[in-house]
């Protein structure tokens, strides 16, 4: 790599890491809150009650163990050893997920950087890393407390990889392949996409079919579909085992298609969400208008387009999460997007055409300065504060190993906030709800934002009172 080229990398990688860092110690909070809760609770878990790595624990576990499947909780094990180091504080806590996620980003940076410098040329792959920074989705993504980053950097690198073993017929890298593939596959098993450019990569080597069935590649296939075979299979006898089935883990696809709003499904993954989400605005139209002016493509646009085949045939399977606000089931095609507008912006802009030159160059500045406008709304609205007053407060009037019931519309937040394991129950639950959670084990009702109803104030003691919290024993007076 040219001095230069390593000056420009490095500056895509500063810009990405410290502004990432803005926030470092802000706990679950705004868009998704309930899912990066339902994740730092896991997290929390290992770091207080277990180092199992197959028996991963949730708080909302009523008077269960916690016990129950999910996805393949290495993001969980990996947070978690590491706050079993750390101080023991929420601000450490969360800081260290956070950060966990920005490394596996900028792992994800460093590898579409070589990808993209592998299939055309290092000037692409820098313009690669460039959009992959400037994708609202990755932007926001690449810092919450959630495992999806995972999955992304490790597809990038499992192409990458992949493309070296058979290029050079080299057996460790396939298997450094087969291991990602199977590792992004395990956080989520829509990373099987990654199946359609593993086939292509492997039929335009020498254009014959044959190659497809020789036993290295049958037997690599064979090992990534096993593991995520055998983990979600583990993770549903959990479910059956324990009794908690909080994790989606599959279901019937005809009933699933059927709750799909196919509007909203086809709009977001065409319109909506590739324009503003996946690229954004101004890497988008780029990358249109590109196409159209270039009209001839090298051979080895096929892998990206392979990529993004494979990530939108996915999209079916997952159609009625693509068709709400799941946008992070959209991140498989990101890698693959981001590569097209690469490797279109990089021969646009050096084609010798002034006026593509500095248009294509304003839509490079309009792609930066329009990522953290798109996704800005979505940060914060539970402050360190607030989560370290409600926490003080919980401790002060509950005992660490009681159970719980908590009011909140998710079914997460709240007792990851808590720090409690038990159950919850929706604002504006009738009297019965609280009561037979009562009989069931739980020694505290804690109210977050309504008023307590009359009945259980009559019935039970309030202990404790501090802003919207009301906390009452469930022992009848």
């Amino acid at each position: 790599m040219s001095f230069s080229n390593q000056k420009i990398l490095l500056l895509i990688i500063s810009v990405y890491f410290l502004s990432h860092l803005i926030g470092i110690t802000d706990p679950a909070n705004g868009y998704h809150a309930w899912r990066e809760s339902d994740t730092a609770a896991v997290n929390e878990s290992f770091a207080k009650e277990t180092t199992n790595i197959f028996l991963p624990r949730i708080h909302q576990r009523e008077d269960k163990s916690g016990i129950t499947g999910m996805e393949f909780p290495i993001y969980n094990f990996t947070a978690g050893m590491i706050q079993r180091v750390l101080p023991k504080s929420a601000l450490a806590a969360h800081a260290s997920a956070r950060m966990l996620s920005t490394l596996i980003g900028l792992l994800a940076l460093l590898g579409i950087f070589k990808l993209g410098s592998k299939l055309f040329s290092e000037r692409t792959g820098l313009f690669a890393a460039f959009f992959l920074l400037c994708s609202p989705l990755f932007f926001f993504y690449s810092r919450k407390i959630q495992p999806d980053i995972i999955l992304v950097a490790a597809s990038i690198w499992a192409v990458y990889y992949f493309l070296k073993a058979v290029e050079d017929d080299n057996k460790p890298n396939l298997i450094y392949s087969v291991l990602l593939a199977s590792l992004a596959s395990l956080i989520k098993p829509t990373a099987l996409f990654i199946g359609v450019p593993f086939v292509y990569i492997i039929y335009r080597k020498n254009r014959s079919v044959g190659d497809l069935f020789k036993i290295k590649y049958i037997a690599s296939g064979f090992v990534i579909l096993a593991l995520t075979f055998i983990w979600n299979s583990h993770a549903k006898n959990l479910q059956n085992e324990y009794g908690l089935f909080s994790f989606y883990l599959g279901g019937d696809m005809m009933a699933y298609w059927a709750k799909t709003n196919w509007c909203e499904f086809f709009h977001n993954i065409f319109v909506g969400w590739l324009s503003e989400l996946f690229l954004g605005l101004g890497a988008m139209v780029g990358t249109v208008i590109g196409l159209i002016y270039l009209r001839k493509f090298e051979k080895n646009t096929g892998v990206v387009l392979s990529w993004i085949l494979g990530a939108y045939i996915i999209f079916f399977f997952v159609s009625e999460h693509m068709s709400a606000f799941h946008d992070y089931y959209g991140f498989v095609a990101v890698p693959g997007l981001v590569l097209l507008a690469a490797y279109t912006f990089e021969k646009v802009i050096y084609s010798g055409n002034k006026f593509m030159k500095y248009f294509f160059s304003v839509l490079m500045v309009a792609s930066a300065g329009l990522v953290y406008p798109r996704v800005q709304h979505r940060y914060g609205n539970y402050k360190n504060a607030n989560f370290e007053q409600n926490r003080k407060v919980i401790n002060k009037y509950i005992p660490a190993d009681s159970r719980i019931t908590i009011e909140d519309s998710s079914p997460a937040i709240e007792l990851y906030r808590a720090g409690r394991f038990g159950w919850t129950f929706r604002p504006g639950a009738k009297p019965n709800v609280i009561e037979q959670q009562a009989k069931a084990g739980a020694s505290y009702a804690v109210y977050t934002r309504s008023k307590p109803d009359s009945t259980i104030a009559a019935n039970y003691t309030k202990i404790g009172e501090d802003g919207k919290l009301v906390i009452f024993e469930l022992v009848r007076d």
